[in-house]
């Protein structure tokens, strides 16, 4: 009983391990054959490497194309960049210079009323414009007493207020000898300072026939020479009376005057000539 149960242990362990050879055998010919796993897995890595170098490639081509569509999609032209730098802004992608001018740093000073007209294209941001002080374009030599009252002005940067007198129209009339004193201030030139007529100065009724001969004199503003007529006949007639008049006048007044008043002393007497006693004796 006993060896019949090890010779069936036996025939059983045997058949077992020849079926696990076999099966062996078609694991590892299966696994290490040339059609195996293993060189199924390595074509399949292998494979797969391929396709993510070759999507790496695609990747950076479409990278590539869309840097280069960013740049064709630029909208600059060559006035729109600087003078001597370079750029891509078409459809061809062509590589092109800037024309825009490059200005210099400029300092410019400007007056009142006048102005400066900034150049085109590119400044570095260091050019100045600056404007002259008011006083050096007021430079003036103006005072408030030179300037019309009630009126402003601007004299070396400062504005001040006239206070020159506003005489306005002045008129006068002066006789001969007379003078006008013209007032400080200011005149608005329709003032007229008039010499009175001569005739309203010389007013008279004299003619020439009342003047000595070859005499002159102004008459209601006519200069006019005598003729001597009436003076001449006036002058023989007075004259001619006074003469008369004063020989007789005279005449008596002298000899009243020179009467001698003899007193007769013992060895004096006295005589009296014009009214004045003399003594002698």
């Amino acid at each position: 009983m006993l060896n019949k149960n090890i010779g069936i242990t036996l025939v059983s362990l045997t058949v077992t391990i020849i079926v696990l050879l076999i099966l062996a055998g078609v694991t590892l010919s299966t696994v290490l054959g040339d059609n195996g796993v293993l060189n199924i897995a390595k074509g399949m890595a292998a494979n797969t490497e391929e396709k993510n170098r070759k999507s790496s490639n695609r990747i950076n081509d479409l990278e590539a194309q869309i840097a280069k569509s960013e740049q064709l999609l630029a909208t600059a032209s060559p006035e729109d960049v600087i003078s001597g730098k370079t750029f891509f802004s078409d459809n061809e992608g062509t590589l092109k210079e800037g024309t825009m001018t490059k200005n210099e740093a400029k300092s410019i000073t400007l007056n009142a009323g006048s102005s400066y007209t900034i150049p085109r294209g590119y400044h570095n941001g260091e050019g100045t414009i600056t404007t002259t002080s008011l006083s050096i374009q007021t430079s003036a030599t103006a005072i408030a007493s030179q300037i019309l009252s009630g009126y402003t002005a601007w004299v070396n940067g400062t504005k001040i207020t006239g206070t020159m007198t506003n005489q306005g129209e002045k008129t006068a009339t002066l006789n001969a000898g007379g003078s006008y004193t013209i007032p400080a201030g200011y005149h608005n030139g329709k003032g007229v300072i008039k010499a009175a007529s001569l005739a309203s100065q010389t007013q008279a009724d004299a003619i020439a026939d009342n003047l000595s001969n070859g005499k002159t004199a102004w008459v209601n503003g006519t200069k006019i020479t005598g003729t001597g007529a009436d003076v001449t006949n006036s002058y023989n007639s007075g004259y001619t009376n006074g003469n008369s008049d004063g020989y007789n006048s005279g005449y008596t007044a002298g000899y009243n005057a020179g009467k001698t008043d003899l007193n007769f002393k013992t060895g004096s007497y006295s005589t009296v000539w014009g009214g004045q006693r003399n003594s002698i004796g």
